[in-house]
């Protein structure tokens, strides 16, 4: 005989009513002695509150990786192209090196041969460039009768400590041009305009001489000639008891130029010129003569190590040849006879123990 099996009955409005009845009169104060379904319904809610924040720092952290990633992307594709841009053009920048080389080369050749002024300043006059003089160490010396520093819209003297007039330091400034020498001293004196208070409107020094240096040097140039002669007779007395000497070469005097051989210098045009020089300074220097090498060239300082430098031809770098074997002599305005054939002697001497010494 078949039956039939009966299923549980639930009573779902006695459980909610049973649930609900925990949830009444609780005392906030002593959740411990809540029913357990209160209980479970915060232990849920803390739960899930403790996963929601878990979440929102674990994503934050991952937003702000997420857009360091993409900005390091984006720069990383700039740099891409960039390089690629670089690559591409290589080839043409290699052949624009090579373009301007050889531009710089035939404005060379174009140049009047030893820079003749005569030639160069009508050249310059007609395309508009003006000209600025660099007469350092030059106050005194004469092209074809005018004095250094005439030539220019501006010109630039040195009183160093070493030249022919000095007032320790400084120089002078001069030219034609008033309004420029007007603007000159306003910037040296730290471009003050015209007002009871400090007023500027543009950059301003102070790179004047003082008066009493400026009164030193303008007592100086009263003698300059005389001061010319005597560096003149001093580099002459050098080359009368240097003229049978091997390998020694001046810088000669063009005819129509008068220099005032402010200082007298000479090259040793001989193999291994460099240790030759150094041999000759070392026995000067034994005997308390002070001598040096010509300067040193500017593309081989250290401080431009890596630029770019353009030689007269290939191979071929005169200023570099100029200071491995150049040597500068004693040549003060007030060296007496007896010092300067004391030096003339020493010379002679070192010279010919420089060639013992590189045979």
């Amino acid at each position: 005989m078949a039956t039939t099996s009966k299923l549980p009955q639930i009573d779902l409005k006695g459980w909610f009513q049973d649930v609900s009845a925990q949830f009444r009169g609780l005392n906030p104060n002593d959740p411990g002695a809540w029913p357990k379904w209160p209980r479970y319904t915060v232990y849920a809610v803390a739960l899930l509150l403790t996963v929601a924040l878990g979440w929102y720092l674990w994503l934050s952290g991952t937003k702000e990786e997420l857009t360091s990633a993409q900005q390091q992307e984006l720069t990383l594709r700039d740099d891409y192209k960039r390089k690629l841009e670089q690559a591409v053009s290589l080839d043409l920048l290699k052949a624009q090196k090579a373009q301007v080389q050889q531009y710089v080369v035939l404005l060379e050749k174009q140049l009047p041969s030893k820079a003749e002024m005569d030639a160069l300043l009508p050249l310059l006059e007609d395309a508009g460039v003006p000209v600025l003089e660099d007469a350092a160490e030059s106050l005194g010396a004469t092209y074809r009768g005018r004095p250094s520093g005439s030539f220019g819209r501006l010109a630039v003297f040195s009183f160093n400590g070493n030249k022919i007039i000095t007032t320790s330091g400084g120089g002078m400034l001069a030219g034609r041009d008033g309004d420029l020498i007007a603007h000159a001293r306003k910037l040296s004196t730290q471009a003050r305009e015209p007002a009871r208070h400090y007023e500027h409107v543009e950059d301003g020094y102070n790179y004047r001489l003082s008066n009493v240096l400026a009164g030193i040097g303008r007592g100086q140039l009263r003698v300059l000639e005389q001061r010319v002669q005597s560096r003149r007779a001093v580099h002459a007395r050098y080359r009368e008891a240097l003229a049978g000497m091997d390998g020694v070469r001046w810088m000669e005097e063009p005819q129509g130029h008068r220099s005032t051989r402010w200082l007298s210098a000479f090259t040793l045009d001989l193999p291994d010129a460099s240790a030759r020089r150094d041999a000759l300074l070392d026995f000067l220097e034994r005997h308390n003569v002070e001598a040096r090498p010509v300067w040193k060239p500017m593309h081989l300082q250290p401080l431009y190590a890596g630029c770019r430098y353009f030689t007269h031809a290939p191979e071929q770098d005169v200023s570099a040849a100029l200071f491995a074997g150049g040597i500068c002599l004693p040549s003060g305005s007030n060296m007496t006879a007896a010092q300067l054939d004391r030096v003339c002697e020493l010379l002679a001497r070192g010279l010919e123990l420089a060639a013992d010494a590189a045979a």
